[in-house]
């Protein structure tokens, strides 16, 4: 655009010289184009310039020099002060012009020029248009270019982070093909810890149901052999009392009755073996050695030294006194069967109700029902015992005994009670 209005200045200033107007052409080339134009109107007088007050072409000139930037340019001053000065030296070369009246010719030929100046800036114009369309269309292929290149650069970017993604998804993925094989390992070493645990579970409950038996078996085991020791026991204790007992059957005496000291109520046997309650009291001699309360009998013999044994069967009878008494004991009234008494004895009450009576009395606990009681008296040991003959049981002893006098077998087959009692006691032969 600049190299095109430099082109019309260059025009004016030969126009200039052909007119031989040496002070117009000195004044085109010390000024620029907007000038020129502005002091050809002025120098003109066309009323166009009225219309362009304010210097519109001196106005363009500035904003083109802002804009463009063009070195064509020969000053930077600025345009209104361009125009003052130009005015004021142009109303003085005006003023001596005026006294020249220039020709027809002249005036047509300036009009001429003015119009081509009008048709030269007309078409600069659309040269300037079709001049900013292609920068414009060249801008935005340039924006475009700017625009693909961004796309295309995101694309990259969008392209290395798919593959950086894809990197990543095959990195997942093989965790994941890992993390899966690792989760196949640990069901399947867990369900065998199951098995394992079922197959513990299984064996403990094996094992504990056969500790639980082998506790039971044990436990019987224990109570069969405490109940083996306490038969063995007993029955080396009955075999003791057996070897004892046959020991003490060594010293067995042949024991009679003696009617002499047997109560008016008792009925002995004419071998004198066997006593028992009668029915009615007898009417005997009342001698110092008969029993008149209790209804009791002696035997004949009484010994005073060494050992002596004999044997009475009780069987079938619910009450019954049997043991040794002192000859010097109190017959006559109601009786104290105790050691300090003078009587060594034992008895049964009430059917099952078997004592001694010491002082004070001893209850005693038998595991069976004597049939036969055996006595033993081993008078300077002071010993007194009593024994189940049949089963070979001890049954009770009076041991550190100090004797003096007799001692005699002492009987009691006590009473009936109703017919319960009414069998005899029997002394048996050893």
């Amino acid at each position: 655009m600049c190299d095109v209005l430099h082109l019309v200045c260059v025009f004016c200033v030969f126009v200039c010289r052909v007119m031989r107007n040496e002070h117009l052409c000195k004044h085109f080339l010390k000024t620029n184009v907007y000038d020129i134009l502005c002091d050809f109107l002025i120098l003109n007088k066309l009323k166009q310039h009225s219309s362009l007050s304010g210097h519109v072409f001196c106005q363009a000139h500035e904003m083109d020099s802002i804009n463009e930037n063009t070195d064509f340019v020969l000053s930077k001053v600025s345009s209104d002060e361009k125009c003052s000065e130009f005015k004021g030296n142009f109303t003085e070369e005006l003023e001596s012009e005026r006294k020249v009246n220039p020709s027809k010719g002249t005036k047509a030929l300036l009009i001429l020029l003015g119009l081509t100046l009008v048709f030269a800036l007309g078409g600069l114009c659309i040269v300037w248009i079709l001049y900013n369309n292609k920068h414009a269309d060249f801008e935005s292929l340039n924006e475009q270019h700017v625009m693909v290149s961004k796309q295309l650069a995101a694309q990259m970017i969008n392209s290395t982070v798919l593959q950086k993604g894809m990197k990543r998804e095959d990195e997942l993925r093989t965790n994941y093909t890992r993390v899966k094989e690792q989760l196949q390992l640990h069901d399947v070493l867990q369900k065998g810890m199951i098995r394992e645990q079922d197959e513990l579970r299984t064996n403990y409950t094996r094992v504990k149901e056969q500790l639980q038996l082998h506790d039971v078996l044990q436990k019987v085991m224990k109570r069969e052999q405490d109940e083996l020791r306490t038969n063995y026991t007993r029955v080396k204790e009955q075999l003791q009392l057996h070897d004892d007992l046959k020991r003490m059957q060594q010293y067995a005496v042949d024991v009679t009755l003696n009617p002499d000291t047997a109560h008016p109520s008792l009925i002995l046997s004419d071998d004198g073996k066997q006593v028992r309650l009668g029915d009615k009291r007898q009417k005997l001699p009342d001698k110092p050695e008969r029993f008149n309360t209790s209804v009791c009998v002696l035997g004949k013999e009484g010994f005073s030294s060494g050992r002596f044994y004999f044997e009475v069967q009780v069987k079938g009878k619910t009450e019954w006194d049997l043991g040794v008494a002192r000859e010097s004991i109190n017959r006559k009234g109601q009786i104290i069967l105790t050691p300090s008494r003078g009587f060594w004895t034992v008895w049964l009450r009430n059917e099952n109700e078997y004592a001694a009576l010491s002082d004070p009395p001893v209850s005693l606990s038998l595991r069976v029902k004597p049939q036969r009681v055996g006595v033993f008296v081993d008078y300077e040991e002071g010993l007194v015992s009593f024994y189940d003959v049949k089963s070979s049981s001890h049954i009770y002893s009076y041991t550190d005994q100090s004797f003096t006098g007799k001692l005699y077998p002492y009987f009691c087959p006590s009473l009936n009670n109703g017919g319960k009692n009414s069998t005899p006691l029997i002394i048996t032969p050893v």
